[in-house]
């Protein structure tokens, strides 16, 4: 959206397991709204109970999936965060910079 938004209705997110969305479908999408409009990437745990924004402003934002609000900010990149993965068995979130550097959190 125009004012920095992001709806999210995609099927990905509608097969979370019934007992874990059954809330999120009586509300209907969440939307997601960050202070800056600068976020190269969203990627979601598979668990689908964890949201990472990969940010311009050198931080990896971490969100609730299920109400899109933030539960803090990794820092540990020098430059803007150009993409962000989750490691399919653990969970383990892998982040790369501007700075060349590889994370892992």
């Amino acid at each position: 959206h125009r004012n920095g938004s992001l709806r999210l209705e995609s099927e990905a997110v509608r097969t979370m397991p019934a007992a874990y969305n059954e809330e999120l479908d009586k509300a209907g999408p969440a939307v997601w709204q960050s202070e800056k409009a600068g976020v190269n990437e969203m990627v979601v745990r598979p668990d689908f109970r964890l949201v990472a924004a990969a940010r311009w402003d050198k931080r990896v934002e971490l969100l609730d999936a299920k109400t899109a609000k933030s539960l803090g900010r990794l820092q540990g990149h020098e430059g803007g965060v150009l993409g962000a993965a989750f490691e399919r068995e653990r969970g383990v979130l892998a982040t790369c910079g501007e700075d060349g550097k590889i994370a892992l959190w």
